[in-house]
């Protein structure tokens, strides 16, 4: 994920129509997880699962985490 997005990028984030699921780790840069958060508020249909304990390779960080927080996701479909 880029540090920033430009703005045409982020007015573009409505288009995105199917679920989305954002994933952070809570202890990379705040620059990251804020972006996250921004993509999951501007993007339709998307929510963010920010993971404690993990930073930017979240999934080999936390794989356990990472793979609940996929399912949770799923499973809500």
């Amino acid at each position: 994920m880029l540090k920033e997005l430009d703005p045409p990028a982020i007015a573009r984030l409505d288009v995105i129509q199917a679920p989305t699921l954002v994933v952070v780790g809570e202890l990379d840069q705040p620059s990251i997880v804020d972006l996250g958060r921004r993509v999951a508020e501007e993007a339709c249909n998307a929510e963010i699962a920010v993971i404690s304990g993990a930073a930017h390779l979240v999934n080999m960080e936390r794989p356990e985490a990472f793979n609940q927080a996929v399912l949770a996701f799923l499973d809500d479909r």
